[in-house]
């Protein structure tokens, strides 16, 4: 393996919040010299079935870990000293994939686990969590939040298929006007009042990326990611 840090990318799950992720990659290490930037490999794997199918279809989810599997073997194999797969509900599936190619597991940036000790570190109590349906469903979030003491209070029904349909604009490249303010009703309409948010979809931030708000905090899982890439790049854990 070359002694170059390389950030491997799962990506595809979509194509927009890998591309996000790419920019976010580039700003978070910038160089006087591009020669000094670290390599990146993203593997946009559009391919992948929908998260959601594997959860109520066995052979969805076996095609599902098959090409997880492969896309992180693949990512290793081109040397990267780490791997983020960036999809929310695909980690739903890691488990299976760990348990096939057992060896990549030093090298995978949990982004799921990363928001939770994130969240933890800031003393957050208590979020709202906006995600896919396959997400939701999983609850593959909140199997982390709560292992550290953090509530966490998911949609209705009704909420969650307007939260779906932005999500699927956003794949398709679209973000109406109204979007962000969507959200913001979603989120007003949570018994449980949190003012802390998580985007659990990577199509979300790129909604607030656009249309902003300050009626309360977003957390973004792959940015957690990106401070645990730096503290990787510094210490050579990854290496």
């Amino acid at each position: 393996m070359s002694d170059e840090f390389t950030i491997g990318v799962v990506g595809g799950m979509g194509a927009y919040a890998s591309h996000r992720f790419y920019g976010m990659l580039i700003d978070a290490f910038p160089a006087d010299v591009e020669q000094d930037a670290p390599r990146i490999v993203i593997d946009n794997r559009c391919s992948i079935p929908p998260r959601r199918q594997g959860l109520i279809d066995d052979a969805s989810r076996y095609r599902i870990v098959a090409a997880l599997t492969e896309s992180v073997s693949f990512l290793l194999e081109t040397g990267a000293s780490c791997v983020v797969v960036c999809c929310n509900a695909a980690h739903s599936y890691l488990d299976e994939v760990l348990e096939l190619i057992p060896d990549a597991k030093p090298f995978i940036v949990d982004i799921i686990e990363e928001l939770a000790d994130q969240l933890s570190r800031n003393n957050v109590n208590g979020v709202f969590v906006l995600a896919s349906e396959a997400s939701s469903m999983s609850k593959i979030h909140a199997k982390a939040l709560e292992m550290r003491g953090i509530d966490v209070t998911y949609p209705n029904g009704e909420e969650q298929k307007r939260i779906d349909a932005l999500i699927y604009g956003v794949k398709r490249g679209v973000v109406p006007s109204h979007a962000r303010h969507a959200l913001d009703e979603i989120v007003a309409s949570s018994p449980a009042a949190y003012s802390d948010v998580v985007a659990g979809c990577t199509e979300l931030p790129i909604i607030y990326d656009r249309q902003p708000t300050l009626r309360y905090r977003i957390w973004d899982p792959l940015v957690a990611a990106i401070e645990a890439i730096r503290k990787r790049k510094v210490a050579g854990s990854g290496m």
